[in-house]
């Protein structure tokens, strides 16, 4: 009997079964050696029946509740635990407990790729979060403004742009502000678009020299 086949015995045994499948630690159907360890995991969702699914499911949510009350701060398994709930599962049911560890970070001694792991995660998660919360966010853990600058703006570009103060000079991370606002460009009704490139402009002067010229460097590019 192979790990997969012994783990629909029971729910825990699923659970137990996940773990160690995103630990690398057990053997997964029809695994390739260059996959994540979640690519394959995920693969025995969309294969399996009716019951294999909602068993999964109910796995990954007892996982992730887990991971957010223990301190299981592995960043690997984090990563591949995150990667596995974020190409299947939605909703305020898997968002919510990360949520709540977010607003508990300064708590823990938790590793910074773990951090932005959650954050990430969030980011990419539907229904999007509110803009108050990325706000508080990037307010009270300035450090992953990219982050809360991502998040906002799917919801709220002109609070977004508003943070764009909080980025430094260093080119590497203009660069990032820029591809974040070209895709929020191109995401704009064309309508928006003119409008949006006004809020921007109206930052530029509360940004670093370095931000502001790439930003103007961009903007020539849109006119």
């Amino acid at each position: 009997m192979t790990d997969y086949e012994a783990a629909r015995s029971s729910p825990d045994a699923m659970v137990n079964f996940m773990h160690e499948a995103l630990h690398g630690r057990a053997v997964l159907p029809r695994w390739k050696p260059d996959e994540h360890y979640s690519t394959g995991l995920a693969r025995c969702v969309r294969d399996g029946d009716p019951e294999v699914q909602r068993s999964m499911r109910n796995g990954a949510l007892v996982l992730l509740r887990r991971f957010c009350e223990s301190g299981e701060w592995e960043p690997g398994y984090v990563f591949e635990l995150l990667n596995f709930i974020g190409g299947l599962y939605d909703g305020e049911e898997f968002a919510r407990p990360l949520m709540d560890l977010a607003w508990r970070f300064h708590l823990y001694d938790i590793p910074l790729d773990v951090r932005r792991h959650v954050l990430n995660a969030l980011v990419d998660m539907r229904p999007p979060r509110t803009a108050q919360f990325w706000i508080d966010i990037a307010e009270k853990h300035p450090r992953y403004i990219h982050q809360a600058f991502s998040g906002l703006l799917l919801v709220d570009r002109i609070n977004a742009m508003r943070l764009l103060h909080l980025f430094s000079d260093k080119e590497g991370e203009a660069n990032a502000v820029i591809l974040k606002l070209d895709v929020a460009y191109d995401r704009a009704p064309e309508l928006e678009r003119q409008w949006f490139l006004s809020i921007i402009k109206a930052e530029m002067p509360s940004c670093g020299k370095g931000l502001s010229d790439a930003i103007a460097v961009w903007m020539e590019t849109k006119s």
